[in-house]
C-alpha cells in the first residue's frame, strides 16, 4: 500500500553539528519526505527526499500571519511549538499530494519510521502521535482545521495572541490539540514509536509512555543507541535490544567524529558523542555517569519559571 507522507520541520539559526547524521537517517526512509524550512544556507548533502525551503524567520512568520485576520504573536522561533499543529493548514499549497503530513524536531535520528506508522495509516487514523517531536495528521481540510475548534470557552486565538509558550502541540492542558481530540472524540494513535531520552541526566534514561498519556522515567541503564542502514535500536548490558521508529535526544550536546558520515552505514550514539568505529561489547561495559550535569539544573529552573508564569496568568 503506497502511503505518501511528509514531515515539516522549520529550523532557524545555525543547524546543529550532527545535522549530517540526521540527514543520513532521513535518506533511508524512502517512503517519507521532509520539508526543511531554514535560514541556514550552508551546503549539506541533502538526500532526494528532503526538500529545503530557504526562508528567514520573519518570512515564515508572515506566511502564518496571512492565514489569520488578527495579529499573531510570534516574536521568536521558540514560540513555534504552539504553531506546529497548524503547519498543514498554513502550508497546504506545499503538501497537496500527500496523504499524511506531520511536524518533527531536528534533534532526532530516524530509524525505519514507516514500519511503525504503517498500521495506523492503513487504518486511516486521523492523528498519529501526541508529542511535539513528531506527530502526523491525515491531510484533509477538516482535520487540518480542527485547531480552530473551541474548548471550554477558549480557542486558538488565546494561544496565537500571547507571547507565552502554551505547548499547544503536545500538552494536555485546558487548550491543546490533544485535549481538542479527546474532547471531540477524534481518532488518535497513542502507541509510542520512539525513544524519548530525558534531558535531565547525562546517561540515557528513557521516558516510558502509556496510552493514558502518563509516563515514568526509567532507572539508570548502560544504554547506547545504534543506527545501521535505516534502523535504530538501543542495547543495554544484559543483551536486551529494542527497535524504535526514531530517537529523540532533546537538544543534547553531542560531539561528532572528524571523518564524514557520507559513505558510512552505521554509527553509535553515546551520551556525549557519535562514534563511527566501536566494539559493542566494550561499549556496554562503560558506565556513563556525571555527578553534576548542568542541563539538569537548567531544565529544573526553566520548569519552575514556566509554572510561576502559568500561575500568574491563571490569577
Amino acid at each position: 500500500m503506497n502511503m505518501s507522507t511528509v514531515l515539516i520541520c522549520p529550523y532557524f539559526g545555525k543547524l546543529p553539528n550532527y545535522f549530517e547524521y540526521v540527514l543520513k537517517s532521513c535518506e533511508y526512509n524512502k517512503k517519507i519526505n521532509w520539508i526543511l524550512i531554514t535560514d541556514d544556507k550552508r551546503k549539506f548533502n541533502y538526500p532526494k527526499n528532503v526538500r529545503v525551503i530557504y526562508m528567514e524567520f520573519y518570512e515564515f512568520r508572515n506566511l502564518i500571519q496571512k492565514n489569520f485576520e488578527f495579529m499573531i504573536s510570534l516574536k521568536t522561533p521558540y514560540k513555534l511549538c504552539d504553531y506546529k499543529p497548524i503547519y498543514g493548514y498554513v502550508m497546504r499549497n506545499y503538501i497537496k499530494e500527500y496523504e499524511y503530513w506531520g511536524h518533527c524536531d531536528i534533534d532526532c535520528f530516524f530509524g525505519d519510521l514507516f514500519k511503525f506508522i504503517e498500521e495506523p495509516m492503513k487504518l486511516g487514523v486521523d492523528k498519529i502521535g501526541y508529542l511535539g517531536h513528531l506527530t502526523l495528521y491525515k491531510n484533509r481540510q477538516d482535520i487540518n482545521e480542527r485547531f480552530k475548534l473551541p474548548l471550554k470557552g477558549k480557542n486558538f486565538k488565546d494561544v496565537f495572541t500571547t507571547d507565552e509558550i502554551l505547548v499547544f502541540d503536545e500538552s494536555f492542558t485546558e487548550l491543546s490539540m490533544n485535549t481538542i481530540y479527546e474532547h471531540y472524540g477524534f481518532e488518535m494513535y497513542k502507541k509510542p514509536i520512539f525513544a524519548d531520552i530525558s534531558c535531565l541526566y547525562y546517561d540515557f534514561r528513557l521516558y516510558k509512555y502509556n496510552e493514558k498519556f502518563s509516563y515514568k522515567l526509567e532507572r539508570r541503564t548502560n544504554r547506547v543507541f545504534i543506527w545501521e542502514e535505516g534502523k535504530v535500536w538501543s542495547e543495554i548490558k544484559d543483551g536486551e535490544k529494542e527497535e524504535f521508529g526514531y530517537v529523540h535526544f532533546q537538544k543534547r550536546s553531542i560531539s561528532i567524529p572528524e571523518s564524514k558520515i557520507e559513505n558510512r552505514i552505521k554509527f553509535l550514539l553515546r551520551p556525549n558523542e557519535i562514534c563511527l568505529d566501536y566494539n559493542i561489547d566494550k561499549e556496554l561495559k562503560i558506565k556513563y555517569r556525571k555527578l553534576f550535569y548542568k542541563p539538569y539544573f537548567n531544565q529544573k529552573i526553566k520548569a519552575i519559571k514556566f509554572r510561576l508564569r502559568r500561575k500568574r496568568n491563571e490569577n
